[in-house]
């Protein structure tokens, strides 16, 4: 198993000890609760994908990029600048 599946496994287990509901891309359900966690959401106008996209009340409020324990941040603004100019209001499959 990758870092990076690991560490999504941890944040599953993490939200889901917090109420959140976590779906996946395939079978996206937002009316399944309040907060829900859409994983691997395809961004709009070829801006790749966010590893969670976070739903309050079948709207969109941010998404979380998954990194390992020992993945520093650097780098990681440039994804999230090309992320936010994707960003549509529900997920894309």
């Amino acid at each position: 198993m990758t870092p990076e599946k690991r560490a999504c496994q941890e944040i599953d287990l993490k939200l889901m000890g917090v109420s959140w509901g976590v779906q996946d891309r395939t079978a996206v359900t937002l009316a399944a609760g309040r907060g829900i966690t859409v994983r691997e959401v395809s961004l709009m106008r070829g801006r790749g994908e966010t590893d969670y996209h976070f739903f309050a009340d079948g709207k969109a409020i941010g998404w979380v990029e998954a990194k390992p324990e020992e993945h520093t941040l650097l780098g990681v603004e440039e994804q999230s600048s090309k992320h936010l100019s994707g960003v549509s209001s529900g997920p894309r499959r």
